[in-house]
């Protein structure tokens, strides 16, 4: 008899322990949801997976599990050094300069092109277009020059470059006297050929300055900045 009393209770309380165990489980989720938010159902969910009884000592001690690595933020530097990596792998990039002459003063403007690279990645043919505007030149300048840059170091954000190349410059010389008398107007156009050769540094973000001495042609010194996309 005392057996079959014993059977009973061990059947009672099979039938009873799965229901309290999951009234328990339910209300172990509703405080942890309330204390830790929605996003740590989702990570011990993609836990769960592996060790359901992970979840289960975690709710019952209250703490919130680690992300897994899928939900694991990407830092925002990390984005910008795949955009600059991205950048800097094309075949081509178009970008705008500007800046100013000396020997004649101008105020300079354009836009340039850069296709390569080539010879291992160091050589890049990059042709641009300028227009000057000074107290009494104007002019427009083509330039066809070739870059060799220096790779970027692993801890430098810039890295250095030089070249040459032919300018093919357009210019434009006038002022205008007012007198009692008469109004003289002065023009003379001219067409040169020179020597340029450049220097300077650029960063992987694509922000570039520039320095540009010019030989048989005018503005003899530039000093530029600009941005390559």
């Amino acid at each position: 008899m005392f057996h079959t009393a014993l059977h009973h209770a061990r059947t009672l309380g099979a039938r009873f322990a799965t229901p309290i165990w999951i009234l328990l489980l339910i209300v172990s989720a509703t405080v942890f949801v309330m204390r830790h938010g929605a996003e740590a159902i989702r990570g011990l969910g993609a836990i769960a997976q592996s060790d359901p009884r992970w979840v289960i000592a975690v709710l019952a001690a209250g703490e919130k599990p680690p992300a897994s690595p899928s939900d694991e933020p990407i830092s925002p530097a990390l984005h910008k050094l795949e955009r600059d990596l991205a950048r800097q792998t094309r075949k081509y990039h178009l970008g705008v300069r500007g800046g100013v002459g000396l020997d004649p003063e101008l105020v300079m403007v354009g836009a340039q092109g850069e296709f390569g690279p080539f010879a291992g990645g160091k050589l890049a043919a990059r042709p641009s277009l300028e227009l000057g505007f000074g107290e009494v030149t104007d002019f427009v300048a083509v330039n066809l020059e070739g870059i060799f840059r220096m790779p970027f170091a692993d801890r430098n954000n810039w890295a250095f470059y030089a070249g040459g190349g032919l300018g093919l410059n357009f210019t434009k010389l006038g002022f205008a006297v007012e007198t009692e008398e008469e109004d003289i107007n002065f023009d003379d156009f001219e067409f040169d050929t020179g020597l340029n050769i450049v220097a300077g540094a650029i960063a992987r973000s694509g922000v570039f300055m520039e320095v540009r001495a010019a030989a048989y042609s005018k503005p003899s010194i530039q000093l530029v900045v600009g941005y390559s996309f």
